[in-house]
Order: C-alpha cells, then sequence, then structure tokens
C-alpha cells in the first residue's frame, strides 16, 4: 500500500509508508527480500515466535449460571487429555461470558478456549485437504464440548453453533509468521536483537507492530507506532509532541 486509487481511475501517492502488518510478510513477499539487511534477515531465520493457538467458541442455547463470572475464565482438567498437533493439553481454560450481555442474545451463553498449538502440524494437514483439515477440526471442538458438558452438564444438545480457528486460520486471514498470535517470543536472544524499523535504498518506509519489538502484544504495538511517527517528524523537522497542544 502506497497510496489510494479512486474510482475516476486517479491515484494519490502517500508520502510515508508504516507498515504494521506481519514483517515476514512485508519484507520477504511484498518487498522480495530487496532491502532486508543481514541482522533483520537473521532474526527471521533463528528468533522463536509465539506458539500458534486454536480458538475454540461456542453458543449454549441457555444460561451457564453454574459458572461463577470470572475475568480469568474457568481451568478445569482435561479428562481425558487432548492432542492438539506437537502440544498434549491436560488442563484448559474456558471462558463463559456470563458478564456480557452484549456478546449473546438473552438466555444464551459464549463459551471460549484458547490452546497453544504448533504452525507445522496444522500446515501438513491443510496441504493434505481440506477434509482432513475439517475433521481435525471437528474433533477437537467435540472433545472440548465434551469436556464443558462434563463440567456444567447439559450442554450438548443445546449448542447453537461452534467453531474453532487454527493457525492456518490466522495465516490466511492476517498472514502472521508461522500462524503465531503474537510476534517474538521474549527469549534471552530476542531482548538482545535490535531489528530495523527502516531500510537503506528504501525512502519514507517505516515499521511497526510485534515484528520489530520482542514480548507481543498491544504495548510493542502502540510504541513502534509512537517510534515510527516520531522518526517522520524529525524528517520532516517537525517538533513531536508527546500530547496536544
Amino acid at each position: 500500500a502506497a497510496g489510494i486509487r479512486l474510482e475516476d481511475g486517479s491515484a494519490h501517492h502517500s508520502d510515508y509508508t508504516i507498515a504494521a502488518c506481519d514483517g515476514h510478510t512485508v519484507l520477504f513477499e511484498m518487498l522480495e527480500g530487496q532491502y532486508v539487511d543481514d541482522k533483520t534477515k537473521a532474526a527471521y531465520e533463528t528468533l522463536q515466535t509465539f506458539p500458534s493457538l486454536v480458538y475454540f467458541s461456542a453458543g449454549i442455547a441457555r444460561e451457564v449460571t453454574e459458572v461463577p463470572p470470572s475475568i480469568i475464565g474457568l481451568n478445569i482438567p482435561l479428562n481425558p487429555a487432548i492432542q492438539i498437533g506437537d502440544y498434549t493439553h491436560g488442563r484448559a481454560s474456558f471462558q463463559f461470558y456470563t458478564f456480557d450481555p452484549t456478546v449473546a442474545p438473552p438466555g444464551k451463553t459464549l463459551v471460549t478456549a484458547m490452546l497453544d498449538t504448533d504452525y507445522a502440524s496444522w500446515q501438513q494437514l491443510y496441504e493434505e485437504g481440506e477434509a482432513v483439515y475439517r475433521a481435525e477440526r471437528q474433533r477437537i471442538s467435540q472433545a472440548l464440548l465434551e469436556q464443558i458438558d462434563q463440567q456444567v452438564g447439559n450442554i450438548k444438545g443445546q449448542v447453537d453453533f461452534v467453531d474453532l480457528a487454527t493457525p492456518i486460520t490466522y495465516k490466511n486471514w492476517t498472514g502472521n509468521h508461522n500462524g503465531s498470535y503474537e510476534g517474538w517470543l521474549p527469549t534471552p536472544e530476542a531482548s538482545k536483537a535490535r531489528l530495523a524499523t527502516h531500510f537503506k535504498g528504501l525512502a519514507n518506509f517505516y515499521m511497526a507492530g510485534h515484528w520489530v519489538a520482542p514480548g507481543g502484544g498491544m504495548p510493542p504495538a502502540a510504541y513502534t507506532g509512537r517510534n515510527a511517527v516520531q522518526l517522520i517528524c524529525k524528517q520532516e523537522k517537525q517538533y513531536f509532541a508527546t500530547h496536544p497542544g
């Protein structure tokens, strides 16, 4: 993205481009690796990413009053344990949104769970064909529904919908490297890494987000965006103010 094209065909190019999306997609696909320095290339080859995950959600056609409201959810043992990719889960946290009336119609309850997994296993399933991939999603969804039924009872016949997002979902919709839900895992190696936000030969281009600051989550997204604007202000010889006025 370097600007916008209007319906009449006219193009308006941006003065600057800030890439806040997946770093690997930007550097090695969109820019075809042309501007990547050796340190950045080595980081993408060696640093660990946060594991990917499956995100389970189900709509229950009744109010699940058996579970008290909690912002951290209900952590329960899984019996039997559930294999998800290379990960074996003996426990899982389920969030029952009984405290939020905006996420489900009256008299119904949304329940979700996030469980770590690996990207490679799901990529292999996906390459084996849609039937194999969908069957594995169905197996995991049904196993999690069984665990909820054991915990609160009487939900198997009251499921309005069930869905399972996988690492392939994240890769297809966001492009995120390795299907990771955050960026670089904050390992000792990552903490020492200094990932470039702009590159020689590529004018007026900056990167922001969790691929230029190990740790993942909202804080790196916020402060790397701030840093990108500060660099632009420096280039434009404008005073950078951290607040209006």
